[in-house]
């Protein structure tokens, strides 16, 4: 026996009445996104101001790493905004007790974490870090790559989209291919290639930079170019050429991390220990919460952040469940 479900409109009066408001005093929708407006969620499901009901398959774009609003997770909130909602940058036992838990999910030579709210922020942080411990001020980025949208984070993306328009970026940036071997960019085939790509480096090292090279940041996967992966190996092989040409490593798990790829982080699968790693999204399950995790002697200097490690997230972020 078959059911038709009853077809609803979308958007539905309620959902149009809201977003004609919004049009008034909001910036466009995001190019493509539904037009429907939340009501309420729970788990994997999202009911709209009309009650219509859907399932959302992207998690929040990546974020709801353990579903919409669940109860032990609400619960902590509650308790936690009674008791500290803020601390700026001073310690307290719940922020202290998620770096001891971030830092011993990580790799052994990562034994300092710094709290923050943002993926883009992360980024931010690292890049900082990088250049004020290495002394030097290029970063080697990759083509395709998302880091962010605040100025720096777009300065280091590979794509044109997310830099269009808004002027001349942050100095100091050498973009090189992204492995693609779907799609080589050189015409080769993997394994008989034995990682061109990778031996190119060195020509567009020696060709862009100004002999000021520092850091290279890397994706160990990119998302926002199309779900691209490496090939096996080239992570560690990465991490070899920055090391023999004394680079640091950032990682930006923003996205892969917290169990994504199967791993807690993606760089378990090939044992990769970068100097500096950034962690968001899935962190904060649906809070604002976000980190970078790098080795005790590139925090040299203190950092700090008006609302990164606030009690109220990290009572309930995903690292500590």
């Amino acid at each position: 026996m078959s059911m038709t479900l009853p077809r609803r409109d979308v958007p539905s009066a309620r959902s149009e009445n809201q977003l004609d408001n919004a049009a008034k005093y909001e910036p466009p929708y995001p190019k493509g996104q539904l037009p429907i407006v939340w009501e309420k969620a729970a788990g994997t499901r999202v009911w709209d101001v009309d009650g219509n009901e859907y399932m959302d398959l992207t998690s929040g774009v990546l974020v709801t790493n353990i579903g919409h609003c669940h109860p032990r997770m609400v619960e902590a909130i509650s308790e936690q905004i009674e008791q500290l909602d803020n601390s700026y940058s001073f310690r307290t036992p719940q922020r202290i007790d998620a770096a001891k838990s971030i830092v011993e999910s990580t790799p052994k030579n990562l034994d300092r974490v710094f709290m923050l709210t943002t993926g883009s922020e992360a980024t931010e942080a690292a890049m900082r870090l990088a250049r004020l411990h290495s002394g030097k001020q290029e970063i080697l980025a990759f083509h395709g790559a998302f880091h962010g949208k605040t100025y720096g984070a777009m300065s280091v993306a590979g794509d044109k989209a997310t830099k269009s328009g808004y002027g001349v970026g942050v100095p100091g940036v050498i973009s090189a291919p992204y492995p693609y071997c779907y799609r080589c960019l050189y015409d080769k085939s993997f394994p008989d290639c034995d990682f061109y790509c990778l031996k190119v480096l060195d020509r567009i090292v020696e060709a862009e930079t100004w002999g000021n090279l520092g850091a290279v940041i890397v994706e160990p996967y990119q998302g926002a170019a199309g779900f691209i992966f490496p090939p096996d190996g080239y992570l560690k092989a990465l991490q070899n050429w920055a090391k023999d040409r004394d680079l640091l490593l950032i990682v930006d798990e923003v996205q892969s991390s917290f169990g994504r790829t199967g791993k807690m982080y993606m760089i378990e699968w090939e044992d990769i220990k970068p100097n500096l790693l950034t962690l968001g999204k899935r962190m904060g399950s649906s809070l604002p919460a976000s980190a970078v995790v790098g080795e005790e002697e590139i925090f040299d200097k203190g950092l700090s952040s008006t609302w990164g490690g606030g009690s109220y997230v990290f009572c309930s972020c995903t690292c500590c469940f």
